[in-house]
């Protein structure tokens, strides 16, 4: 016989429309939210471009930055022709004919197809363009340019930029791009836990199973008992899927929240002006200083013991948030005014007002040179203006030098391709000079101030400046300064200074092209006729042949008159000061157990020096270099083992010689033919003694060596006096670990050998394809990474779209000299093309920081991992009372019960009392320590497994037994009611409201089931700690919601209680309570434990090559 059903009532009526609308608003809410989430870059875009269309429409100047603004890897800048107007940038999007007026810096991103730029040498293309001569040039491509020398001088003709048009603006490769990655973001830990409760627990095992249950009993009910009473129970399990679905999406964008707060590692991929100053400043300095006895200034005659060259190194340090100001580490360097005088005068000489002839040079020598394994050049002349302050020379030079009148020449000397400088295996710089010449205000003079390499100095260099007089530049102090150079230029940016005076007239010509050094130059005197040190007279400057008017034309006459003879001053080391914020928060992080990693882009050497300025680990098995090793890399380190031994061979050879050689005598015959060289050098030495009259009319009696033990001891002490202090070592130190080389190599390593290449804190030698494929293989073995960078490097975007989350952060510019820093005298009101291309930028990141901001990454690392915690709390709470419900529902229908719930009660449960209780958790009090020392775990499938696992115990230990109890005691509660249970085995599904000692106790289980769910609750808000070891009446909205609830349903059954319900209730709450806490404490016990396996792991980068 077919079961009738019962006629609806209005009840019922109401019932089922609660049901519908809530179908309806579910399914609307989660559309909604999919398509949010679906369509969130094309959102993005249209947020962008309705912003720029409103811009256009104002009709706004657009600020550039400034043509000489110096080269960053941070910013991409191209010289583009344009009239400054921003409604001209539209013709991407309105195909408005572009007008070009004047040269511009404009952003890679806002390049639009029909633009004009200028493509200086040795830089790549932006984009797809065609140049002037009809090639068509790719992105990241070099332009061919050939070297043109003049018959006539000899002199080589600069490299000029070239004209190209753009044939494909970069915001359309970005765009596609950018929806190309959308999709493939990935996941983190909770929401993975999410989708495997809701997919694999709900949607395959209880929805399925419960199915099929209900149908069993639907037919054994029908067979046994056959009443019109019959009705369908109502189960709520796709109600509590739809729930859970809304709980996940309650933001389209929590994906960030949920990313931030578990991330394993925080990877930076941009330096210059964010995790450094935007500009070098000077590190080190190097100079040579006399040693006299305290009479031997009051004789005329100085005999060696009395007289010898010291070097004297100082060390510098930046004054806090200042960038460009620094100041001697030594308080009483002011001793040693006089040496640091003239590294002064020749960097307010020769500085940022020849900017931009020393980057055209620089710009010449990088397209000859980059292409050279052994070689590089820097990409762009470095302001130390501040220094020349610092040592107060601006008086000086308004008093002695006409800096109206002045010119510049540039050097460079060829090496061969397999050329090291003296054993060296890294890439050196290549060997340049560029000088300028300065009118003095008192004569027909002119001052010659040179800075570039010192090899190439040093060959040009004959004497050295110890702060009183001129001095003869020996082998040993020549060997003492390329020491010093070799060992700093792997780490630093290094220039060596000199000096000289010049009496003859330079041509125009040669100030406009450049001069190719011969390989076999050597600009100095013959140092056999000169070894002894001694004090020329200037007497000779009144002779007729003193002046010297001949025109410099030729580059042979430029190589033979100005680059030789040199007076060398000293050498500079410049490095980039690592910032004292990111500093701090490095350290918050490693606190944290939050890995930093740093993608560099410069070689091993000076990333590993910038890294331990950062506080990274950058020392044994902590570093990996990206860059692919090729053939060309195993011949240099072959010839490096080879110019090893040639050195050696030469040194042993040297010293050999040396023991030998006689002393070698000063012939007076001689003087008349050096009288011109003897007066420049007079001269000079006048100039650099701060503008103070000496007595230069000294002459140095001859000196002799008595015997060998003496020459012995006199260089024995000079070696003595040269020390360096706590300098770093000259040795290139190889990565002992093995670890792998290339970026090809990484997956193998990990797969074959060990795990160290996820924990390092350095990868160098990096470009955009290397970071991106680096950071897809840590989030292959679980990191979940937050990437931050520069939103002006063009080449981040995919970096970005690859992170789990990502911040964008403006850099702060470089400054062409401190006296016009840009970042100081920006204005808040003017709209700036960088700000436009961050906005861009903006579709494929998270977040933008302006760098006039200051955002507390910890805070918001601490804030993530708090709402985390509490949504996974309060999420786990609302599906294991969810499930409690449903298998009550579904054991009273297995034991043949009347259904223990109605339909409105569990409307009420689902809909009000469990969504407030969960809600109250979500709002539960933040507390920032704990947060920060909780260590994130990696989102691999056995975590995923082992979280699931700890969720299904949790719930067998702590909600299981409630669910006994319950339906044990619904069960004698309708025994004890008599509510005709006679034959109860096989007794109807009961919807039937009008048996009251049927409502009666549903009423009272309800009742009681609110009050396990309230208490069980409070052990929720501190989900790591116990109630006695942290309050939870602290959590003001749980305990305001608890108050509320137990209010609203005492008042509701308050005629249904009796005392032994109630003290059975007590009894049973508190018993529920304390299991629960003990398991708590257990599982407590069993987090801290891997928290400590995970902060070893986090310490520890002992491999398969470890040495231990």
């Amino acid at each position: 016989m077919v079961p009738s059903f019962r006629r609806l009532t209005t009840t019922n009526i109401l019932l089922v429309s609660a049901l519908c609308i809530m179908l309806i608003l579910n399914l609307h809410i989660s559309i909604f939210i999919w398509r949010k989430r679906f369509y969130e870059c094309i959102n993005k875009a249209n947020y962008v471009l309705r912003n720029f269309l409103d811009i256009a429409n104002k009709q706004v100047d657009l600020k550039y930055e400034n043509i000489d603004q110096p080269f960053s890897e941070c910013i991409n800048l191209q010289l583009t022709f344009r009239d400054g107007k921003v409604a001209f940038f539209f013709s991407l999007f309105f195909r408005m004919p572009l007008k070009y007026f004047v040269l511009v810096n404009v952003p890679y991103i806002l390049l639009v197809e029909g633009d004009v730029i200028m493509l200086r040498p040795g830089h790549l293309t932006p984009c797809r363009c065609i140049s002037s001569s009809g090639k068509l040039l790719f992105p990241q491509s070099n332009f061919y340019f050939s070297e043109q020398k003049c018959k006539k001088t000899g002199l080589i003709i600069p490299l000029k930029s070239i004209q190209c048009t753009v044939v494909e603006s970069p915001l359309v490769n970005h765009i596609r791009n950018i929806f190309a990655d959308h999709h493939k973001r990935r996941s983190n830990l909770f929401d993975s836990e999410i989708r495997a409760i809701n997919h694999f627990f709900l949607e395959k095992l209880i929805l399925p199973s419960s199915i099929i249950i209900l149908a069993i009993f639907f037919i054994l009910n029908s067979d046994y008992r056959h009443s019109d009473d019959l009705s369908i129970s109502i189960l709520f399990v796709s109600q509590m899927q739809d729930n859970l679905d809304d709980y996940k999406y309650l933001l389209w964008s929590t994906d960030f929240i949920y990313s931030l707060g578990g991330i394993t590692t925080f990877a930076f991929i941009d330096k210059k002006g964010l995790l450094s100053w935007p500009n070098a400043t000077i590190e080190k300095v190097f100079c040579f200083d006399s040693q006299q006895s305290s009479h031997s200034v009051l004789i005329r005659y100085v005999t060696a013991n009395e007289y010898k060259l010291v070097p004297r190194i100082f060390d510098l340090s930046i004054d806090g948030d200042r960038p460009f100001a620094v100041h001697f580490d030594d308080l009483e360097w002011q001793k040693y005014r006089k040496c640091l005088l003239p590294f002064g005068i020749n960097l307010g000489l020769n500085s940022c007002k020849y900017y931009l002839n020393c980057t055209k040079l620089l710009d010449h020598i990088s397209i000859l040179f980059n292409r050279s394994p052994t070689t590089f050049s820097v990409p762009n002349c470095k302001c130390a203006c501040y220094f020349s302050d610092l040592l107060g020379v601006n008086d000086l030079l308004k008093g002695w030098f006409d800096i109206s009148k002045s010119a510049s020449v540039g050097f460079y000397k060829r090496s061969p391709n397999d050329s090291i400088l003296n054993g060296l295996k890294h890439r050196t710089t290549v060997e340049n000079a560029f000088l300028t010449i300065t009118n003095d205000s008192h004569s027909l003079y002119q001052h010659l101030m040179v800075q570039g390499t010192a090899k190439l100095i040093l060959s040009a260099s004959s004497h050295v400046w110890n702060g009183h007089s001129m001095e003869l530049l020996t082998s040993s102090d020549r060997k003492k300064v390329a020491d010093f150079y070799q060992r700093h230029s792997m780490t630093s940016y290094c220039l060596t200074f000199g000096y000289r005076t010049v009496d003859s007239i330079i041509s125009n010509q040669l100030c406009e092209n450049y001069v190719d050094i011969p390989l076999n130059f050597s600009g100095r005197m013959n140092e056999q006729r000169w070894t002894n040190r001694r004090s020329l007279s200037c007497d000779s400057i009144f002779v007729d042949q003193f002046y010297n008017n001949c025109l410099i034309s030729t580059a042979n006459d430029c190589i033979k008159r100005l680059f030789n003879n040199f007076a060398l001053l000293g050498v500079i080391t410049m490095q980039y000061q690592a910032r004292a914020d990111v500093v701090h928060l490095i350290e918050q992080l490693d606190q944290a157990c939050i890995r930093f990693v740093y993608f560099s882009k410069e070689d091993e050497l000076k990333s590993r020096i910038f890294a331990e300025k950062l506080g990274l680990e950058a020392g044994w098995n902590c570093h990996i270099s990206l860059a692919s090793r090729g053939k060309e890399t195993e011949r240099f380190r072959t010839s490096h083992i080879e110019k090893q031994e040639d050195v050696a061979n030469s040194r042993l050879s040297t010293y050999f010689a040396t023991m030998r050689s006689p002393s070698i005598r000063f012939n007076q015959d001689e003087v008349p033919l050096l009288s011109r060289y003897s007066a420049d050098l007079a001269i000079a030495k006048s100039f650099l003694l701060d503008g103070t009259d000496f007595d230069i009319q000294q002459t140095q009696k001859p000196k002799k060596i008595k015997n060998m033990s003496q020459k012995r001891s006199n260089s024995t002490s000079a070696r003595l006096s040269f020390s360096f202090n706590d300098e770093i070592t000259a040795e290139a130190m190889p990565n002992k670990a093995q670890l792998p080389t290339g970026i090809e190599n990484i997956r193998t390593h990990l797969k074959n050998v060990d795990n160290v290449p996820l924990l390092v804190n350095l990868f160098t030698d990096c470009d955009h394809i290397a970071n991106r494929s680096m950071i897809e293989i840590m989030q292959d073995y679980g990191e979940i990474v937050l990437v931050a960078g520069s939103p002006l490097n063009y080449y981040n975007a995919r970096i970005f779209s690859q992170g789990n989350c990502s911040f964008c952060i403006e850099p702060q510019k470089p400054a062409r000299c401190y006296k016009n820093n840009p970042n100081e005298n920006e204005s808040g009101s003017v709209l700036k093309s960088t700000q436009l291309a961050s906005l861009l930028m903006s579709i494929s990141t998270n977040v933008i920081i302006s760098s006039d901001e200051t955002v507390d990454v910890m805070s918001m690392i601490s804030l993530c991992r708090h709402q985390i915690l509490s949504t996974r709390s309060a999420f786990i709470f609302f599906l294991y009372c969810s499930i409690t419900l449903f298998f009550l529902e579904l054991l009273s229908i297995l034991l043949f019960l009347p259904v223990i719930f109605c339909p409105s009660q569990l409307l009420l449960f689902i809909c009000l009392y469990l969504p407030l209780i969960a809600l109250s958790l979500i709002l539960s009090p933040y507390d920032n320590r704990s947060c920060l020392d909780e260590i994130a775990p990696k989102f691999t499938v056995s975590t995923r497994r082992k979280s699931l696992s700890h969720l299904l115990s949790y719930y067998l230990v702590c909600f299981l037994p409630s669910v006994a109890f319950i339906i044990f005691g619904y069960y004698f509660m309708l025994l004890n009611f008599n509510a005709g249970v006679h034959n109860w085995r096989f007794s109807p599904i009961y919807l039937d409201y009008s048996n009251d000692n049927i409502v009666a106790a549903r009423h009272l289980i309800s009742f009681l089931i609110l009050i396990i769910f309230i208490v069980l609750s409070v052990s929720f808000v501190h989900s790591r700690q116990n109630i006695w070891s942290k309050n939870p009446i602290n959590a003001k909205f749980v305990i305001l919601t608890i108050f509320a609830l137990f209010s609203f349903d005492v008042l509701s059954k308050f005629s249904q209680f009796c005392g032994i319900f109630a003290g059975v209730n007590l009894v049973w709450a508190i018993i529920i309570c304390l299991l629960h806490e003990i398991y708590k404490k257990h599982q407590t016990n069993l987090f801290l434990r891997d928290q400590r396996r995970r902060k070893l792991s986090f310490n520890t980068k002992l491999g398969m090559n470890s040495p231990y």
